[in-house]
């Protein structure tokens, strides 16, 4: 497919309200039950906001991530930010950020992940970084609202923002499933899940009978569903495009793939391109981030290679 020359480059808030000191550990080996031996580490600022700005800003998108920080793992986020010039609005917690920990086997390629627990948030703190996100809505393209919120943040914080967004006319993006009903409801302009969580979203585990029970309920324009190697669907008012993606061989680490989609995806959507080539380009962006042991890193041209050979198929 010709690509257009877009040249716009879109101001996105990406709300995360999960973050997590992300340590990545490569094993030769990764037996459970034993003592392992990491051969290298990486330690990094991750979670599904901070995912999003990196990879929409390796794509040449300007992101304002949204989150609360907190003890030494939060200093440690806002420094790796800085290095990595990641911009933010941080609303300062006094409970500790949480670390989370991937275990990468070289020898088998798969994938083990550590999650601690959030902290939960004030009251207080939760109003004064939703009044903060709502005051700096309308000075961005869009707005991105990334992953589960932490005990403290009830439904409303998503609901609200959606919302708002919706009257000042700004587009949209949810990439979460826990308690994003009153979100849906609110009206959104695109979703990026899994087939796991879409199945969960629509109530049915067929894919097909899920797109049509999920659109005849909410009030969405745009769903994009992702599954891993396997293929990918996309729901739109001109259809539903399935994409058969490249065997790609042994990747090094899929933790952060699923962002790297949803930053691609909504990047370009908000440069006007076409939905379906959007995101055959987020789907090949998404790939490169697994061959990169830090979580939505990718190179471009790797992205744009892989996207090339995506197919896709328009079903009726």
């Amino acid at each position: 497919m010709q690509e257009n020359k877009v040249h716009f480059n879109p101001k996105i808030m990406a709300v995360g309200l999960n973050p997590a000191w992300q340590k990545t550990l490569l094993f030769p080996e990764f037996i459970p039950g034993e003592v392992n031996r990491a051969a290298k580490i990486s330690l990094f600022p991750a979670g599904k906001g901070i995912n999003f700005a990196r990879a929409a800003g390796i794509w040449g998108a300007e992101v304002l991530v949204c989150q609360f920080l907190g003890g030494q793992t939060g200093k440690n986020i806002k420094d790796g930010l800085a290095k990595e010039r990641l911009r933010h609005l941080t609303v300062n917690a006094s409970s500790q950020t949480r670390t989370c920990t991937t275990c990468l086997c070289g020898k088998s390629g798969q994938m083990t992940e550590l999650i601690e627990p959030s902290a939960e948030i004030p009251s207080h703190l939760v109003k004064t970084l939703k009044n903060k996100i709502l005051d700096r809505l309308t000075s961005h393209s869009g707005i991105a609202l990334c992953g589960t919120y932490p005990a403290g943040v009830g439904a409303d914080f998503y609901a609200d923002i959606a919302a708002t967004a919706r009257k000042s006319g700004k587009p949209v993006m949810l990439d979460g499933v826990t308690g994003v009903g009153k979100t849906l409801d609110a009206g959104i302009h695109v979703l990026k899940v899994n087939k796991s969580e879409f199945s969960i979203l629509s109530g049915k585990k067929n894919i097909f009978q899920g797109a049509k029970s999920f659109f005849r309920r909410y009030n969405v324009e745009i769903a994009a569903v992702t599954a891993g190697p396997s293929n990918a669907f996309l729901f739109d008012e001109n259809g539903l495009y399935e994409y058969k993606l490249p065997d790609c061989g042994r990747i090094l680490n899929p933790i952060g793939a699923g962002d790297t989609v949803s930053a691609v995806l909504f990047s370009e959507l908000l440069r006007g391109r076409m939905p379906a080539e959007a995101f055959r380009l987020a789907l090949g962006a998404g790939t490169a981030s697994c061959f990169r042991l830090k979580s939505a890193d990718f190179s471009p041209k790797q992205a744009r290679n892989i996207a090339g050979e995506i197919r896709i198929k328009k079903r009726k």
